[in-house]
C-alpha cells in the first residue's frame, strides 16, 4: 500500500472525488476541514490512496500541537465520526499501520480514530459511541408512523402549543442559536465552544448551501434550535440547543421533525443524530425514539511510545462540571475560547 499525504485544501476535485465512495460524510469534505483548521490552527494529513477516479484509501488527520501532552493525530477532531474510505481489497489493519508508521516519523504522541466500521479482535477500542441514523427516503406519513407514540405526541403537542419552525443560514441565526447553546451548555457543566467555530461553520457551510440553523419560535421567542448540515445525499444534526423554561411545550422535537421532513423532501436519503454517550441513555432513548438504526462508534487511541492500543477511558464527568454550572455565562466562554482545542 502506498498512500500519499495530501492537504484536501489544495487537492483539485476533493470533494468530487469522495462522492465515489459509499462511506463519505460532511466531514470528510473540505468544508469540514476549512472549519477545523480556521477555527483552531489544525493541520492537515490526509492519507489518500487513488485509482484513477476511484478512492482505494482515504484516511482524514488533523494534527493537534499541545506543548503540554504533545502533538496528536486526531481523525477528525469535533466529527462524531470519520469513517476511513476503503475499498473492498483494503484491509483497515493495513491503514492503521500505515497511519502509525506517519504518526511516529511525525513525532505524534498519539493517534486517533472514530469510526463506525467494525474493528479487528486483535485492536482493543478505548471506547465507544451510540449512532443512531434514519432512512428517510420514503418520507410523509410512512415516515411519520415509524416513530414511537410519544415523539408523535410531542410534536402534535409543539404544534398545537403554536410553535413555529424557521431555516436560516445567517449569521444572525447563528446567533440566536448560540445564545441557546451557552445555556444548555452550561446546564451540563461544560464550557461552549467559542463562538468563532461557529461563525466558520456559517461562512463555510451554512452559507454555501450545505446546512442551516432551525429555530423554534415560541410567542416572540427562540426558544430551541438546531444546527444542521448535508452532503451527497446524507444529513446529519449536529448541534441541539433549548431554553429550558419551555421544555414543555416540545420545542425540540418539532425541530427535529421539520429538519427531517425537509430533508426527505428534498432528496436526501439518510440522516444521522450524531453520537451519543452511551452513559447518556436519556438522550439514547430520545433518538431510539425516532425509529433509528442503531450502531457503535468505536474509539480507537494508538500510544506512540509504547506502540498499543490504549484501552482505558479516563473519566469525563466530575467535580469541574458542577463548578461550570454555576459559571457565569461570560466566563464559561472564556474557558471554551481557552481550552476547547485540546477537549476533543
Amino acid at each position: 500500500m502506498v498512500l500519499e499525504v495530501v492537504n484536501p485544501l489544495q487537492y483539485p476535485g476533493w470533494d468530487g472525488l469522495l462522492l465515489s465512495h459509499p462511506d463519505h460524510s460532511i466531514f470528510h469534505t473540505t468544508d469540514w476541514a476549512r472549519v477545523l483548521i480556521d477555527s483552531y490552527g489544525f493541520t492537515p494529513h490526509y492519507l489518500l490512496e487513488t485509482e484513477g477516479d476511484k478512492i482505494i484509501t482515504v484516511l482524514p488527520l488533523m494534527e493537534i500541537r499541545n506543548i503540554g501532552t504533545g502533538n496528536r493525530g486526531v481523525s477528525l477532531p469535533f466529527s462524531d465520526y470519520c469513517d476511513p474510505l476503503l475499498s473492498d481489497s483494503i484491509r483497515i489493519q493495513e491503514v492503521l499501520e500505515n497511519a502509525i508508521a506517519y504518526g511516529k516519523r511525525r513525532g505524534w504522541t498519539s493517534l486517533e480514530i472514530r469510526s463506525r466500521k467494525e474493528m479487528p479482535g486483535e485492536i482493543s477500542p478505548l471506547g465507544s459511541y451510540l449512532h443512531h441514523e434514519l432512512k428517510i427516503s420514503e418520507g410523509g406519513k410512512p415516515l411519520f408512523s415509524r416513530f414511537r407514540e410519544s415523539t408523535r405526541r410531542n410534536i402534535n403537542k409543539a404544534d398545537r402549543e403554536g410553535v413555529e419552525v424557521i431555516f436560516r443560514d445567517s449569521m444572525e441565526a447563528v446567533e440566536r442559536y448560540f445564545a441557546l447553546h451557552c445555556g444548555t451548555r452550561k446546564m451540563h457543566g461544560l464550557p461552549p465552544q467559542p463562538f468563532s467555530f461557529f461563525q466558520n461553520v456559517q461562512k463555510h457551510i451554512l452559507s454555501k448551501g450545505k446546512g442551516f440553523v432551525a429555530l423554534a419560535r415560541y410567542q416572540g421567542k427562540s426558544i430551541a434550535g438546531g444546527i444542521y448540515m448535508h452532503f451527497g445525499g446524507k444529513a446529519i444534526f449536529k448541534y441541539g440547543a433549548s431554553d429550558r423554561r419551555y421544555l414543555e411545550v416540545r420545542a425540540n422535537n418539532m425541530v427535529m421533525w421539520e429538519a427531517i421532513r425537509f430533508y426527505s423532501q428534498n432528496g436526501f436519503n439518510s440522516f444521522s443524530f450524531g453520537r451519543t454517550d452511551p452513559e447518556n441513555e436519556g438522550l439514547a432513548a430520545y433518538k431510539r425514539g425516532w425509529g433509528s438504526d442503531e450502531t457503535k462508534i468505536s474509539i480507537l487511541k494508538y500510544d506512540m511510545k509504547n506502540s498499543q492500543y490504549i484501552n482505558t477511558k479516563k473519566r469525563t464527568y466530575g467535580i469541574h462540571n458542577k463548578i461550570i454550572q454555576h459559571l457565569p455565562i461570560g466566563i464559561s466562554k472564556f474557558l471554551g475560547r481557552s481550552i476547547y482545542q485540546f477537549m476533543d
